[in-house]
């Protein structure tokens, strides 16, 4: 990908640098360093700040952020992130379901349709994380839930029907791949109807089946709510685990012209105050 940079920079003075440096123009390689931080920290608010963007992503989009002085007169700020670029240029339709011919926790109905069993963790109120805590009312039906646990830990074939098939079977052994398998004691679920769905085309609402799952903790005994979504290629589930053609957000160039629009006049500002001496 082609990075996303913004420069800040006075272009004649930066290619003589060599020969002028900050001691002449103090003031001005100040005023540089401090729009190349003002940059980057109006960079930093914009994607916090983005709209329709996952906490995820943005957390990963802020966490590459960087900024450097390139030389007396000269800064960058920029990323190397791919996912920068789909956000900020925008993002084609996906259909999710392309896992389907990559995943090694693939299974195969009795149908013949690849599916893949996904599973959502739901945070309680209170608790600080990326995802949006259960409204208090679920909240307080799931914890009187029953818990569900983990009885035990094994291995089972991975599922069959990959594209091409060239990774389901050892080249040597000609046996199918094993993946990590466990077996569960299901209690009690939420029913379907406890909130509205999301989305009109959902079939359920998102905490419909929910389970309190018995976590391990140090502190003692504690619980993970989950639900469980299943992904297939069968017939009816085509139009689904799309998501939809996202517009960019521009970010990048935002910035930009943000500096740019302030940054003639305060060069012009500290140079004259550079070359008066005050």
């Amino acid at each position: 990908m082609t990075d996303y940079l913004v420069k800040v920079d006075m272009a004649d003075l930066a290619s003589v640098s060599g020969m002028i440096d900050k001691t002449v123009f103090p003031r001005l390689s100040q005023t540089v360093a401090f729009l190349v931080e003002q940059g980057y920290e109006s960079w930093v608010q914009s994607v916090r700040q983005a709209n329709g963007v996952w906490k995820g992503d943005k957390a990963r989009y802020e966490d590459s952020l960087k900024r450097s002085m390139t030389g007396d007169f000269s800064g960058e700020i920029w990323t190397h992130l791919k996912l920068a670029e789909e956000i900020d240029e925008g993002r084609p339709e996906r259909d999710l379901k392309r896992m389907l011919d990559s995943s090694t926790k693939v299974r195969v109905s009795g149908e013949g349709n690849r599916y893949l069993i996904i599973p959502f963790r739901h945070n309680i109120p209170g608790q600080t994380a990326w995802n949006k805590a259960m409204p208090t009312q679920i909240y307080a039906q799931a914890k009187k839930l029953a818990q569900s646990r983990v009885t035990g830990n094994g291995m089972r074939p991975t599922g069959e029907g990959y594209a091409g098939g060239t990774f389901l079977s050892d080249p040597k052994t000609k046996s199918k791949y094993l993946v990590a398998s466990s077996s569960y004691d299901w209690n009690g679920r939420l029913p379907a109807g406890l909130a509205e769905k999301m989305k009109p085309h959902h079939t359920t609402d998102i905490y419909a089946g929910m389970v309190k799952m018995a976590a391990n903790s140090k502190k003692g005994k504690s619980s993970t709510y989950l639900t469980f979504r299943i992904m297939s290629e069968a017939p009816n589930q085509k139009d689904k685990w799309i998501i939809g053609q996202k517009p960019g957000l521009f970010l990048a160039k935002d910035i930009e012209q943000k500096i740019q629009g302030i940054a003639e006049k305060s060069f012009s500002s500290a140079v004259a105050a550079d070359l008066m001496g005050i």
